[in-house]
């Protein structure tokens, strides 16, 4: 099945059914776990901290020996660091890679032109990343305007 002519709107559409399979899958693997409760007894939040650190301790230590220190990537890291790279979230994994010239960077995105197998995962992952920033400039804008209301 290949990707639709309009991969936003593709996204859009998909996003909650994948976002809660997703969380479900880390949950029932223990890598997160759940905490419900409510703040100024009326707003329910639902946090999921990390349970198990060891997996993500592994996949930082891949990502360093591949970017770091030139290590060839398997498939999937190569891939991650391609989403990360085209999603503009490089301090996600080197919080020291601030700088667009940073050696980080330039071998992240070595890494991506090169590992990329069709044009289309590239534009859905930019595509993705323009969604990400576009959902997180209105959640701060709401924040603003509803801190400014009740103070």
């Amino acid at each position: 099945m290949g990707l639709p002519d309009d991969v936003g709107k593709w996204i859009h559409e998909h996003s909650t059914a994948e976002y809660e399979a997703a969380l479900r899958g880390v949950l029932d693997k223990g890598l997160i776990r759940e905490e419900k409760r409510r703040v100024l007894l009326v707003f329910r939040t639902t946090r999921y901290p990390e349970a198990d650190g060891t997996v993500e301790s592994a996949l930082r230590g891949r990502l360093a020996e591949v970017v770091l220190e030139g290590a060839d990537p398997d498939p999937r890291t190569a891939a991650l660091i391609s989403l990360l790279h085209h999603g503009d979230l490089h301090t996600l994994a080197f919080p020291d890679a601030d700088t667009e010239d940073s050696p980080v960077r330039r071998r992240m995105a070595e890494i991506a032109e090169r590992h990329w197998a069709d044009p289309a995962l590239r534009r859905m992952a930019e595509t993705a990343a323009a969604t990400a920033a576009a959902l997180t400039a209105a959640t701060m804008v709401t924040t603003v305007v509803v801190i400014t209301l009740v103070t």
